[in-house]
């Protein structure tokens, strides 16, 4: 699994994807979005332009016998409130997974990385 700081490759992809072309795979997404307080069109706006983008991992994962590339990225709105997507670039952006991240949890996490931004 290779890990790199990919903010720059990432924000390089998103400036090719239109709105008619991010995607949320998962079957049931909009319940789970629903149930972290976020919606698809704050997700799409925040890919769209992604001013708020502060932090992207390139990952590699085996899915389905093959390697799929994927970004762990983190768009930070304030001290205390960011949003976490995994995203995959192809045809089509894949919004694999999208989570709120709070206070208590940017503390936790290595969010010395993400919080350097801010300053």
């Amino acid at each position: 699994m290779s890990k790199t700081n990919s903010k720059a490759e990432v924000l390089n992809l998103l400036k090719n994807y239109k709105e008619e072309r991010i995607v949320f795979p998962k079957t049931g997404i909009e319940e789970q979005l629903s149930n972290r307080s976020i919606t698809k069109d704050q997700i799409i706006k925040n890919l769209i332009i992604p001013k708020n983008l502060v932090f992207a991992e390139k990952q590699e994962r085996k899915f389905r016998g093959s390697i799929d590339i994927r970004y762990n990225c983190y768009f930070l709105f304030s001290k205390s409130k960011a949003h976490r997507y995994i995203l995959s670039f192809g045809d089509k952006l894949k919004v694999i997974t999208a989570i709120p991240l709070g206070r208590k949890t940017l503390n936790k996490i290595s969010a010395k990385k993400i919080l350097e931004e801010l300053k």
